[in-house]
């Protein structure tokens, strides 16, 4: 009985390690076979827009059977300008027992100004000498590349400033600011029976008064050329006065107020 039972025990040890040669030869043939044949097939990749870094975007590199091939498997390099807007090749080289090469293009697209940060136009009192706007366009902390023209920005009203994003910008801004009449004041006040006489500062610019005056509740107003000005106001009561200037469609702050 002793003996049988060793001769069983070696049979069955040396059927065991038969199968574990076959199987072991089996996995060393499908990771050698597998390794042989993985490729690299194509990249997969998108545009991107100019941020002011280099521009990357998120690249994929797939084998010849569409599996994704992990980034410690390759080899990348770039042929362009990654900073500026253009078209850049990226060419991508298997290692690690993944052969082949694939290349693939993107475009890093002009940014447009509209999504910028734009400061610098803001209104300006006429005192006869040109008020050129002064814009700022920036990009986070970058600066902006545009072209700007503009009309007269000497006389009073209304002005536009036109914005063109060049070099790694694009796409047009329109922005508008006022060249306002210079304020007036009331110098003096008199009154006689309903009628109150004004005395005004006299503003540059050629410009017209408007007069605002209010006896009860309402305000009127009464638009004048000249600085001395009569007014009746049919009310013998307290009646209060305040004065701007206007020209071309736009029109100083009021004056304070005084009571006569």
């Amino acid at each position: 009985m002793k003996l049988c039972y060793m001769s069983g025990g070696k049979e069955m040890f040396r059927r065991f390690g038969k199968i574990m040669v076959v199987v072991a030869f089996l996995f060393v043939n499908i990771v050698n076979v597998e390794a042989k044949e993985r490729v690299v097939s194509h990249i997969e990749l998108r545009d991107v827009t100019y941020s002011g870094e280099n521009a990357i975007p998120r690249i994929k590199v797939f084998d010849q059977e569409g599996r994704h091939i992990p980034k410690k498997q390759y080899c990348m390099f770039f042929n362009g300008d990654t900073l500026n807007a253009g078209k850049v090749t990226v060419s991508v080289k298997g290692i690690r027992r993944v052969s082949g090469e694939a290349s693939a293009s993107y475009t890093i697209k002009k940014r447009n100004i509209s999504s910028c940060q734009l400061s610098g136009i803001e209104n300006h009192t006429y005192d006869g000498r040109k008020h050129d706007p002064n814009v700022r366009l920036t990009y986070h902390r970058y600066n902006v590349s545009y072209r700007l023209s503009y009309g007269d920005c000497k006389s009073i009203g209304k002005k536009k400033v036109k914005i063109v994003g060049i070099g790694n910008f694009t796409g047009t801004i329109y922005k508008n600011y006022k060249i306002l009449p210079p304020s007036s004041r009331i110098l003096t006040m008199t009154k006689s029976g309903t009628n109150v006489h004004l005395t005004l500062v006299k503003a540059a610019g050629g410009v017209k008064y408007q007069i605002g005056y209010k006896t009860k509740k309402k305000w009127k107003t009464k638009m004048v050329s000249g600085t001395h000005i009569t007014i009746n106001v049919k009310d013998k009561g307290k009646t209060s006065f305040k004065v701007r200037t206007c020209k071309n469609g736009v029109k100083s702050a009021w004056s304070a107020v005084k009571r006569v």
